[in-house]
């Protein structure tokens, strides 16, 4: 296997996307940290900066009518042609909540499309807004589902909370346990009784 390193002409690229058939077969795409979208060529010499999404393009997937559905972390669900032309606003929130961190999506064959908003805010604290949406083919709002634990909420706000518990549980008696934890990191496995 031979690697080649292609510079797009601009900072942060992030995923790719491959064509795999039609006119623009074996061209990659990528988004860069200056909301620019590139291709470039399947020998990688030719670069082409396309045009911006004005924001900061993530995830990349293409959708079963051939255009690009683009993850923006700044402006949520973006479709654009796969010339860059026409970048355009498909969701920039789901049921009334805007996305916060739109990240990576992923088109079924039934054109159902599966996303992540990674829940991250501008200087990427957390924002307790993770969350995964599958959206029907015909744009209807099928899974919604937050990631956000509140346990994990609580250690993080509290984290002499963690000691209270462990506490607790030895005065108890203890118990099984596959880990222990004391803020967002986990600290110790341990299996069966102490």
């Amino acid at each position: 296997m031979t690697l080649t390193v292609v510079a797009v002409g601009a900072y942060g690229a992030e995923d790719v996307l491959v064509a795999t058939s039609g006119p623009h077969e074996g061209w990659v795409w990528t988004g860069s940290a200056d909301g620019g979208l590139h291709r470039v060529s399947p020998d990688g010499r030719q670069v082409q900066h396309l045009g911006s999404t004005g924001g900061r393009p993530l995830g990349l997937e293409w959708m079963p009518d051939g255009r690009m559905l683009v993850c923006d972390a700044r402006r949520g669900l973006l479709v654009s042609d796969p010339d860059g032309v026409g970048v355009a606003p498909l969701l920039t929130e789901v049921e009334g909540r805007p996305f916060t961190f739109c990240n990576n999506a992923a088109v079924a064959s039934d054109g159902t499309v599966y996303v992540s908003d990674t829940g991250l805010r501008p200087d990427f604290s957390r924002s307790n807004t993770d969350a995964v949406y599958r959206f029907a083919a015909d744009g209807r709002v099928a899974y919604h589902r937050d990631y956000w634990d509140p346990a994990e909420g609580i250690y993080e706000k509290l984290p002499w909370i963690g000691g209270l518990f462990r506490w607790i549980r030895r005065r108890a008696g203890g118990g099984p346990r596959a880990a222990e934890r004391s803020g967002p990191v986990v600290r110790r496995h341990r299996a069966g009784r102490r």
